[in-house]
């Protein structure tokens, strides 16, 4: 069970704080919610106390697990080449809630970007991936959200070779 102030991580949203919970009357019975204020934009989530697990939220990735996430940045993830079924992989993962997919996905867009700028839809896709990718780094490391994606930029264009 969380508190108010703990650090979570909701999958495809990025990582916030439970600013508070509440009690809420939901089809004639009262249940309990987690409000999670996210680090990327003043959007604040409510997840059902008794639903943590089947909502994905889990606590941030200690700072030790770091060296993992960078690793999986240097992934090449084996994504279908005709772009509808791409995409849809590409949400699926982003949606997963696993911070290494997500870390791999990342690092897959970006290096495709580098080679050729990527659709729109698929640039929208990146950013969200990229944002809730730093959030999760700025819990870990106690910095701030824009501290953490430029930590995440610079270990991208360190593992990307120069063309």
């Amino acid at each position: 069970m969380f508190q108010v102030g703990d650090a979570v991580v909701y999958p495809a949203q990025g990582a916030g704080r439970i600013v508070e919970v509440v009690e809420r009357e939901v089809m004639g019975s009262r249940k309990q919610y987690y409000v999670v204020q996210l680090l990327s934009d003043a959007a604040r989530i409510m997840v059902p106390v008794g639903a943590v697990r089947e909502a994905g939220l889990r606590p941030p990735l200690a700072a030790a697990e770091l060296e993992r996430l960078w690793q999986a940045l240097a992934e090449d993830l084996p994504l279908p080449s005709v772009w509808m079924p791409r995409y849809r992989e590409e949400q699926r993962l982003l949606a997963s809630g696993d911070p290494f997919k997500l870390a791999a996905l990342v690092g897959t867009l970006y290096r495709r970007d580098q080679a050729k700028p990527l659709a729109s839809s698929e640039r929208r896709l990146y950013e969200d991936a990229l944002t809730a990718l730093a959030s999760e780094v700025a819990l870990s490391l106690s910095e701030t959200l824009e501290a953490a994606k430029a930590r995440v930029m610079g270990m991208l264009e360190a593992l990307t070779p120069s063309p």
